[in-house]
């Protein structure tokens, strides 16, 4: 349970260096908006990977085949 609060520290510490409410060096808030896209990124990525591997997923799942 803790590490779940850890974490959403983490990320609204991060919302708050991103929105401009925390002061922070030039730096920090340039490492955070590349960290913010990367996440944003990789979620994309992962969303396309599942639509397109959709059928595949569902076969190995269910172990019938739709060809």
């Amino acid at each position: 349970m803790m590490i779940l609060v850890r974490l959403i520290d983490a990320v609204v510490t991060l919302l708050r260096v991103l929105g401009g409410s925390r002061p922070a060096p030039t730096a920090v808030r340039a490492l955070a908006w590349v960290a913010f896209a990367s996440l944003v990124l990789f979620g994309l990525g992962v969303a396309v990977f599942v639509v397109a591997h959709l059928l595949d997923i569902v076969e190995a799942i269910t172990g019938e085949t739709y060809h």
